[in-house]
């Protein structure tokens, strides 16, 4: 059953909403009254407010419009998670700012929404962190059924989240991602290997026309600033922790003013989808409110992606034409002699055979627009696109081991690693667990009757083992019998046995 939209625009008018209600009503009693009907998932809606920086600062009822325009849309839309991508306010030491900040993202609070924030640049990062912690620390979130947790710096968080039939989890990261805030995620993504995960950064990939794609560590000079003492840039946070993470789908990101997106591929050949959104400094009035939507369709393992501003009341459009209107600030970068040389000196590395000036010129040439044009109008900074995402695939599955006996109670059987629940052994698929067998005093242990699920054609095929302790392999769900017996038996009590009879016997004669 999918989610009903009125034209091209988003119902957002209580009539609008009465019309989805009645038109999902009649979709409902359809099924209901359907003997076997399949019940589909309802697409639902995550949002992500790029840097909001421009709006604590000087337009904070554009922070509001964003923040309310979600509580009010919640249910047509089924908005189930917002996400604050960084730089939240413009001046870390500012009490107003942060007051503005706090109060627009209080409307979510009101309203029972689930949503995660990460420390900008802006934001004072790890040296001056009191700001952002006393205002959006873990401590404001305690008690949400929502809330997974933060690290022991409360500089990044988490939260998990069910729509769709699947079980996500949002991932926050301070700015420039130090060692030890990676070494707290990495113990989160350990213990979720059954949660698609969306992570959120606040600078992880540039758009600045050539040099497109995740910061390297010859980006920065004249570009950007270094902003964290330990930091990790973002293509070491991708091939050491994004890509070595199954379950990470999808990198999101601010700080670099513009949109871009781009798709890599983790260690098991899957996609992973990082798109940036950044209005805060080429775009009218802070940024117009421009905030991205997706839109989750786990039924048709699809996500389509928009921009939308509640300000504005409409979608961004695709194409050099609204480009050429919102990006006329980005004439300037080329008339900064330092930003020239770093392009320069950029494109040496990439080819030593470019010829520089000549490039150069051209890029200059008629302000350059023709450049920023085509480099808008290729199709990877649309605002509207749709990606595939096959998300089951992302997901590594629980099984289940049961143990059974053949004849209680005779003893028991260990597991190692020990399960969670010792009543429900549940295990992450690829575990190899050791199973031994404990008989009770007086009782030795005789067999295991091992059943394979994946045998072909034959999911009860059974093994017997006598080997103690045994091995097995969680993929799928498993079911072991263990049989015990009496301590009594065996060659030895046999051999005494008869040798007794023999004694006798030769007595009576």
């Amino acid at each position: 059953m999918g989610r009903v939209k009125t034209g091209v625009g988003l119902p957002t008018t209580p009539g609008d909403r009465r019309i989805v209600v009645g038109v999902l009503t009649a979709c409902l009693l359809a099924c209901v009254a359907e003997p076997g009907a399949v019940w589909a998932a309802d697409p639902f809606m995550v949002v992500a407010l790029p840097d909001t920086q421009n709006y604590s600062e000087s337009y904070p009822a554009t922070f509001t419009a964003q923040t309310q325009w979600v509580v009010d849309n919640a249910d047509s839309e089924n908005i189930q998670f917002v996400t604050h991508l960084g730089d939240i306010v413009q001046t870390w030491n500012s009490q107003q700012q942060w007051n503005r900040a706090k109060t627009s993202m209080s409307i979510l609070d009101t309203a029972g929404m689930p949503y995660g924030t990460v420390m900008g640049n802006h934001d004072g990062r790890s040296t001056y962190p009191n700001y952002y912690l006393n205002h959006f620390g873990p401590q404001f979130y305690q008690g949400e059924g929502w809330w997974g947790g933060a690290s022991p710096t409360g500089l990044s968080n988490y939260q998990t989240i069910s729509a769709g039939g699947k079980d996500f989890l949002f991932l926050h990261i301070q700015i420039d991602t130090p060692q030890v805030e990676l070494d707290w995620a990495q113990t989160v993504l350990d213990q979720h290997p059954d949660k698609l995960v969306v992570f959120s950064t606040h600078r992880y990939l540039n758009d600045f026309r050539v040099m497109q794609g995740r910061y390297t560590d010859y980006d920065y000079p004249g570009f950007d600033d270094y902003y964290e003492p330990n930091w990790i840039m973002s293509e070491d946070l991708f091939q050491n922790f994004v890509r070595a993470n199954k379950n990470i789908f999808m990198v999101l990101c601010g700080h670099c003013g513009g949109q871009y997106h781009q798709v890599s591929v983790n260690d098991w050949g899957l996609p992973v989808y990082e798109i940036l959104q950044d209005f805060d400094s080429f775009t009218p009035n802070g940024g117009d409110g421009w905030m991205r939507l997706f839109t989750f369709d786990t039924d048709a393992n699809q996500i389509q992606v928009q921009m939308y501003s509640p300000t504005l009341g409409r979608f961004r459009q695709d194409g050099p034409k609204e480009t050429h209107e919102d990006f006329q600030a980005t004439l300037a970068i080329v008339q900064i002699p330092e930003v020239v040389a770093a392009i320069g000196s950029f494109l040496q590395r990439e080819d030593p055979n470019l010829d520089i000036d000549e490039f150069l010129e051209w890029l200059l040439e008629n302000d350059a627009q023709n450049f920023w044009d085509l480099s808008y109008a290729d199709g990877q900074r649309d605002s509207s696109f749709t990606i595939p995402v096959d998300f089951d695939a992302y997901i590594t599955p629980d099984y289940t081991l049961t143990i059974a006996y053949g004849n209680p109670p005779r003893g028991h059987v260990e597991l190692d690693p020990e399960p969670g629940d010792p009543n429900l052994p549940v295990y992450t698929a690829g575990t190899v667990v050791t199973l031994t067998a404990e008989p009770n005093e007086g009782k030795v242990f005789q067999k295991w009757k091992i059943f394979d699920p994946n045998f072909p054609n034959d999911a009860n095929h059974a093994v017997i083992d006598t080997n103690n302790p045994i091995t097995i392999a969680m993929d799928a769900d498993r079911k072991v019998k263990a049989f015990f017996k009496c301590g009594g038996g065996g060659v030895m009590p046999m051999v005494l046995t008869l040798l007794g009879l023999f004694v006798l016997m030769r007595r009576k004669g």
